[in-house]
């Protein structure tokens, strides 16, 4: 009897769980996560969840006084964050600053930068925000939220073996950069059983989620495969990737001059000329 295909889903469930420091968002961003969601939590309370740890707390202020959000003034204090920012926003950035924690502080590979992970990321939630303010399609805080943790599975990874990352890491780093997405998830199956979508979807799974961040995680690369109400979320992420000429997953290459499916665009509603100048 033929033994069957391992299932890419089971082997990043297996993976997460065996992922000691990944299994549960650091529990001050996830308590003031919960604060930050609830419309009956006051001022005080926010301040109060998440001056609980100092960490936290202060790369909250130091994301919340970045450029990303322009602000004319300081925020020193989580309360004016929250009057200034907003909860929704608010939460965003408590999940970023919580994400730094848990980056690894080793770099992978010559050509995988943990930083250049990050602020991949953080231009894609940025990149994400506006298409979906642009054209409507998407609340703009939850898309921030998705592109900040699209590539979450790649963290996954970095736990389970960071020499297999490394040298499919070499590898893709090899590759034509207009070829290195499709390149990398197939090494990643060879490698690992499963890619970086199968490993982001079990890790928003293990840190519960909205189903819609599931979907972003499980199909930013092939967002129109996806059935779902999410499709129209996981098109923009697809396409944040593209604004302000990100570079991917943290590869250092050449840019790539990517060609955008036409579909997509559709999806979401935005002209190809419109695009062109977000670009």
């Amino acid at each position: 009897m033929t033994d069957l295909p391992a299932d890419p889903n089971l082997i990043a469930q297996k993976a997460v769980r065996r992922a000691r420091t990944l299994t549960a968002l650091p529990e001050a961003a996830a308590r003031a996560g919960k604060v930050a969601e609830d419309p009956e939590s006051s001022i005080e309370e926010l301040g109060q969840a998440f001056s609980q740890d100092a960490a936290l707390c202060s790369n909250l202020l130091k994301v919340a006084n970045s450029a990303l959000y322009g602000l004319r003034s300081e925020v020193s204090s989580i309360e004016r964050a929250a009057v200034v920012l907003g909860r929704k926003v608010l939460r965003n950035v408590a999940l970023a600053a919580s994400l730094q924690t848990i980056l690894p502080r080793a770099e992978i590979h010559r050509s995988f930068s943990v930083t250049d992970l990050w602020r991949h990321s953080i231009r894609t939630a940025a990149g994400a925000s506006m298409l979906a303010r642009e054209s409507g399609a998407w609340e703009a805080e939850q898309a921030f939220a998705a592109g900040l943790i699209h590539d979450l599975g790649l963290l996954v990874e970095i736990e389970t073996d960071r020499e297999i990352l490394a040298k499919i890491m070499g590898l893709v780093g090899e590759t034509p950069p207009n070829d290195q997405t499709e390149a990398m998830r197939k090494l990643e199956l060879e490698h690992f059983g499963a890619d970086h979508q199968h490993f982001g979807t079990a890790m928003c799974k293990a840190w519960g989620f909205p189903q819609a961040l599931r979907d972003v995680a499980a199909h930013h690369h092939d967002p129109l495969t996806l059935d779902s109400p999410s499709q129209k979320l996981a098109v923009i992420v697809n396409l944040a990737e593209s604004v302000g000429k990100n570079c991917e997953h943290g590869v250092v290459s050449e840019p790539s001059s990517r060609e955008i499916d036409p579909a997509l665009l559709t999806c979401i509603g935005i002209s190809a000329a419109r695009f062109e100048e977000l670009e």
